[in-house]
């Protein structure tokens, strides 16, 4: 399963979003996940992971690619291993991504890891649309301000790919600025009727990012009843349950009910 996480701008929580998800689901999966950055110029994932210049990436995997060179059993060589069930794979530095490196790297990661997480490019930008192009689902993740929810529906890349978007309201607050029912509304108007998702604002969760323990919100035992949690929960199940068939998980029934419900609450 490849996911493409993406905004219409930045400053949407985007990459807090995409490893999350990622630590999730590690911990629903028998299987392995790669979270990818293709953003050059943020390089956020290594920001978050490395606390020194992390020296393997897409750099070192294109030097494969472009040499002919690039094998299941080398591929490793090009990732940072964060715990048994994560990679990650930070952004080029030095080479450049076309769509040819991107399939073959797409290709390969297929056949290591059961689910891949990108953290694309905000906005429009032909990488995007070639990792859009090759993803079961691209998870588009907003605010509640109207001004960027209209940059969603006017978007063009997400009309194209309309089908396999799914939308996350970020740090949502209740009775601040666009409800769920406003933003489900404005993207109904545009054509967009497919699963909307929130992930409630926390306090601690945004302190695990400021001191980079971010995976240590999703990971720790002792944040399994904060509302984000399961939130989070009930994304990642939804894409496996919708788009993730054939991938082994560790507990198949357990959050049966709640995903049930939620998938009723859309009729």
């Amino acid at each position: 399963m490849v996911i493409s996480v993406t905004a219409p701008k930045k400053g949407m929580g985007q990459t807090q979003s995409a490893i999350n998800l990622s630590a999730m689901l590690t911990k629903l999966i028998k299987g392995k996940v790669l979270l990818g950055d293709i953003n050059k110029f943020s390089k956020d994932i290594e920001y978050y992971f490395s606390d020194t210049h992390a020296l393997k990436g897409l750099d070192s995997l294109i030097s494969l690619v472009e040499a002919g060179l690039l094998r299941e059993d080398n591929f490793d060589t090009c990732v940072k291993s964060i715990n048994p069930e994560l990679d990650i794979l930070i952004a080029n530095e030095c080479f450049e991504l076309n769509s040819y490196i991107i399939d073959e790297v797409i290709s390969f990661s297929e056949k290591i890891y059961d689910a891949i997480v990108f953290d694309t490019i905000s906005g429009n930008s032909l990488l995007t649309h070639r990792f859009f192009e090759r993803s079961d689902v691209i998870v588009v993740v907003l605010n509640q301000y109207k001004n960027v929810v209209d940059m969603a529906v006017g978007n063009h890349m997400y009309k194209e790919f309309a089908d396999k978007i799914v939308y996350v309201l970020n740090r949502f607050r209740d009775n601040i600025n666009l409800k769920t029912s406003d933003v489900r509304e404005i993207l109904k108007s545009k054509g967009y009727d497919g699963e909307i998702f929130t992930i409630s604002y926390d306090v601690s969760m945004v302190n695990e990012c400021n001191d980079h323990s971010v995976l240590n919100f999703i990971l720790n035992k002792g944040m399994k009843t904060a509302a984000v949690y399961e939130e989070m929960l009930l994304l990642a199940e939804f894409l496996l349950k919708k788009y993730g068939s054939g991938i082994k998980l560790k507990d198949s029934g357990a959050k049966q009910g709640k995903l049930f419900s939620f998938l009723m609450s859309r009729k």
